[in-house]
């Protein structure tokens, strides 16, 4: 059976990380040791070299549901910098008991049609029912598939893990990122942009607040001032 909540709801649960790392090796097996303890598998793994000679790729595990904040908790210990992070929940009751009522149905459907089959007495009938077990069998055994991948994916959730070694450089005993430098040197810019794009924004609409009101008793004056001057 798939994992059920406190509200007897079946919750699909995924997770992605993205993080900077000192030593890709070392975190893919921390991540790995986790995952083993925690009753998880390691699902596929794949790390590769980049131009500047580090390492980066990903690592996707899964682990019991009711382990998932742990896990997902955990992993992020195991970075230097957590660039992003996402996780998302599917509710999939309906769709499991809509499947168990399906499938309840379809099986006394086979019962009924295995009771006509023992009564049946021409070859017409006999081959009639077969057709109809056939069918319905069909039925039963997609159903049954249907259940069974719900059931893993509610009861075990999934965390990708992507990974890139951070390039350090140590200058008076101090550790200096010079590619994160880069990031934050961009980060910087862009965050000053879009200051600059919303001070411009509210600035234009204070502007046209004033200047219609403005413009309109501008307007109004003159009318009245030629209208008296006549």
């Amino acid at each position: 059976d798939g994992a059920q909540s406190n509200a007897g709801q079946f919750i699909i649960k995924r997770g992605d990380i993205t993080m900077g790392v000192a030593d890709a090796n070392i975190a893919t097996a921390q991540i790995s040791d986790l995952i083993a303890s925690l009753q998880g598998n390691v699902l596929t793994k794949s790390l590769n070299k980049d131009f500047d000679g580090r390492l980066s790729g990903y690592i996707t595990v899964q682990v019991p549901s009711d382990k998932f904040d742990s896990a997902f908790s955990s992993i992020k210990g195991f970075g230097s910098e957590v660039t992003s992070e996402n996780v998302s929940a599917e509710d999939v009751t309906e769709q499991v008991i809509d499947i168990e009522v399906r499938l309840k149905n379809s099986q006394a459907e086979e019962a009924s049609y295995l009771s006509v089959l023992t009564k049946a007495e021409t070859v017409e009938d006999i081959l009639a029912v077969q057709q109809y077990l056939y069918q319905v069998r069909q039925t039963i055994e997609q159903l049954e598939a249907q259940q069974k991948y719900l059931a893993s994916q509610t009861t075990f959730s999934v965390i990708n893990v992507f990974i890139t070694e951070e390039t350090t450089v140590t200058i008076g005993g101090q550790e200096f990122r010079p590619w994160q430098a880069v990031i934050d040197a961009v980060q910087t810019v862009i965050n000053g942009f879009q200051s600059f794009i919303i001070a411009l924004i509210q600035i234009i609409i204070i502007g046209v607040a004033i200047l219609v009101p403005a413009s309109l008793l501008f307007l109004v004056g003159q009318v009245l001032y030629r209208k008296f001057k006549k």
